[in-house]
This record gives structure tokens, C-alpha cells and sequence, in this order.
């Protein structure tokens, strides 16, 4: 019987000890993508400068108990989350807080106090600043900071595109009301796609359950390189099978709801599959996976159309990243900058290999302008009938 997915939790943890599998050389934290210029700053203590109690200590305070009060009495949920800020910007997973009713949105922070009740400390309202159920991110933010009584502790973004198969994660989280458990494994795989999913994971052992979700992934430096989301189960608990959300795409979504309150993606207008075998005989792949995915539509006025791509184009790569497959393609449009120029190499069986340039438009715009011409149109064709008799329906 095949696993089902969960979106349970996990989150984040350190790990005080090198990996033979790891590679030791330092990697300078992702502080700035290419598309955005930060929109919150974490000034605090790089983990790498404290020695493993401490980084464990200091990770601990960067995690939270994240709280969703439900619409109904005694509904709701919780979950785990991230401090991203000294001025109380904290991410989680957008199935944490879902359903929660006005005002219902909490947070536990973490106490190290002997007397403290299973090292839980303060808890504060906080307020939804955005969120993208597409990623199942979300970012949420201390309403009162006037009342928080001491510095917050907020974590460090590190390099997702360094980890490897092997390498060492570690969780803290709050799995089944267990606060601030912390669990240690290995990456299975760094860059696993899922085929209902628009973002790519980080597959690997750790063990997390219901109550760890929105809870980040460190690597063994103490900086945050994922955001757990989902396990694969049959049963609905730890079988062996975490994943979670890359790194560096989270940072580009978090930074995208912070600065303008929804994540802005690519849009081409234009279908594809993947490259049949007969195609990719005559593109010259004769063993291998077939480079490049192929376009069977285009539509009409849209940025792929006006920038010369035409059915039966075979897409290589975008902006240098190579297409393999139907997914790659739609994750690396989605992730495109909207009316900024991005480069295609295509190849076609009249032409064989160009590049094209491309200006993507802003995905969530244009289905809006489509749907109110839309509407607009209904409306007009309502009135007509109306004004003629004739009967219509609503």
C-alpha cells in the first residue's frame, strides 16, 4: 500500500557533531536572493561561533509553540515555528494556522527555567502577516512587542543548495504536546519533487510527528536550511519518511508575504509535457533522460507567445537550469521574477537550438484581469438578454 502524505510537524534543531558525510568547509548563510533584498534582519548570534551546548540552547530559544484557536469551541490546533527577527517575525506552516478564528492566533516561547512547565515560557498573541497555502507557508508576528520581556532569539538562514545525501539535520518541535523535542538524522535527498507540489523538499529520517509542522530544518552549523511540513505514512506518525520545504525557496516566499503580503510567480501562458522518446531520438539523446520539455499550446497574447515560443518548441533550460521534465518547468516559471527578462534555450526541429528572451507576468494579476474581463463579459451578455426578454440564469 502506497504511503499517504501528512502535514504534521517538525522542527528546527542543530547538530553539535560533524558527519563523516559531510563536507566541513564553511558556507557563507543566505542573507539575499537574487530577486529580493530582505525585508527583516536577524542580528543575532551566529551559531556557528557557540559550541554545541550552547548552539543547542540557542536554537531551542529560536523555537516556538505555535497556537490556532478554532472557530468553534475547543477547535484548533498547534504546531511549531521559527523567530526569524529581533521584532517578532516568526514562520510556520499556512495548515497550522488555517481555520483560526479573529484573535486566535498564539505563541509559546521557549523558558530553559528549571521551574518552567516542559520548558514552555511566555505566550503572545500574534497577527497573520501572510500566507502562501501553495508552499504551506506562513508568517505570523508578535502583536505587543512592547510586552515581550526579553530579546527575542531569532534563527540563521544557511545554504540549502549545499546539502547533500547523508549530511546531518536536526529537529526541534512539539510533537503531540511534547515541547521542545529534539530529534537528529541524515538527508535522504536533498531536492525531492513531489507531483502535487509547485516547491521542492528536503527528504530525510528525522523523526517528527503530529505538532512539529512549520517547525525549521538546521544543518549541523545551527543555521536554518528547511521548513518541516509532511511526513509519508500509512498510519499517520513517523514511519521514516520526513520532508521539507527547501530553504532557499522559503526564504523567497517569507520575504515575499513580509515585504508585499502574497508570494508573486512567473506566468508564460504556454502548456508542456515532457519530451517523448521518438522526439528526443532526433534531438541526438539516444540513452538518458531526454533534455528539455516540450510546449503543446500557447496561448494567445500571453508572454510566451510575444516572445516568439510556438507549439512543438522543445524548452531546454531557463535562466540556466535545465529542464527535465514537465514539473521542473512549472517550478522554475513559477519562480520567475514577473516583468523582469529571463532567458529560454529552445530547440526545434526547423531551427534547431536558439535563445529566447522571455518577460514573465505576474501569475495571481493576470488570472485576476482574466476573471474580472470575465465577469465584466457575463454581465454585458446578462444585460443584453435582459434588455431583449429573454429568460437567463444566474
Amino acid at each position: 500500500m502506497a504511503g499517504k502524505k501528512e502535514k504534521l510537524g517538525e522542527n528546527f534543531g542543530k547538530n553539535a557533531e560533524g558527519s563523516n558525510a559531510e563536507a566541513t568547509s564553511a558556507v557563507p548563510p543566505v542573507r539575499e536572493t537574487e530577486q529580493h533584498t530582505l525585508c527583516f534582519t536577524c542580528n543575532g548570534v551566529d551559531p556557528r561561533n557557540l559550541n554545541s551546548d550552547d548552539m543547542i540552547e540557542h536554537l531551542h530559544r529560536g523555537t516556538v509553540l505555535a497556537n490556532a484557536k478554532g472557530l468553534e469551541p475547543n477547535t484548533g490546533g498547534h504546531g511549531s515555528g521559527a523567530i526569524l527577527s529581533e521584532d517578532g517575525y516568526i514562520v510556520t506552516n499556512h495548515h497550522v494556522i488555517a481555520g483560526a478564528r479573529e484573535n486566535g492566533l498564539s505563541i509559546t516561547l521557549y523558558s530553559s527555567e528549571l521551574d518552567a512547565t516542559n520548558n514552555l515560557g511566555a505566550e503572545y498573541a500574534v497577527y497573520l502577516v501572510g500566507t502562501d497555502p501553495e508552499s504551506d507557508v506562513a508568517v505570523i508576528k508578535i502583536s505587543k512587542m512592547d510586552e515581550v520581556d526579553e530579546p527575542l532569539t531569532c534563527v540563521k538562514f544557511g545554504n540549502s543548495e549545499a546539502l547533500r545525501s547523508g549530511h546531518t539535520v536536526i529537529a526541534i518541535g512539539n510533537p503531540y504536546n511534547m515541547s521542545n523535542s529534539l530529534s537528529k538524522g541524515v538527508v535522504s535527498n536533498p531536492t525531492r519533487t513531489l507531483n502535487s507540489s509547485i516547491v521542492p523538499f528536503i527528504q530525510s529520517d528525522l523523526v517528527i510527528n503530529p505538532g512539529n509542522s512549520g517547525g525549521p530544518l538546521f544543518n549541523k552549523f545551527g543555521e536554518l536550511v528547511g521548513i518541516n511540513s509532511q511526513i509519508i505514512t500509512n498510519t499517520g506518525s513517523f514511519i521514516g519518511l520526513s520532508l521539507s520545504l527547501d530553504g532557499n525557496t522559503a526564504l523567497q516566499i517569507i520575504n515575499d508575504l513580509i515585504c508585499k503580503g502574497r508570494v508573486t510567480r512567473g506566468w508564460l501562458g504556454a502548456d508542456v509535457e515532457n519530451v517523448p522518446h521518438a522526439m528526443a531520438k532526433s534531438m541526438g539523446h539516444e540513452k538518458g533522460t531526454p533534455k528539455g520539455v516540450l510546449i503543446t499550446n500557447v496561448e494567445k497574447g500571453g508572454p510566451a507567445g510575444f516572445a516568439g515560443l510556438r507549439e512543438g518548441d522543445v524548452v531546454k533550460s531557463i535562466d540556466g537550469q535545465p529542464m527535465y521534465k514537465m514539473n521542473d518547468f512549472v517550478r522554475q516559471v513559477m519562480d520567475l521574477t514577473p516583468y523582469q527578462e529571463s532567458s529560454f534555450v529552445v530547440w526545434n526541429a526547423d531551427e534547431g537550438e536558439k535563445t529566447i528572451s522571455v518577460i514573465p507576468e505576474d501569475r495571481d494579476e493576470t488570472f485576476a484581469y482574466k476573471k474580472a474581463a470575465r465577469i465584466a463579459e457575463i454581465e454585458k451578455q446578462r444585460a443584453r438578454l435582459k434588455e431583449n426578454g429573454t429568460p437567463y440564469n444566474c
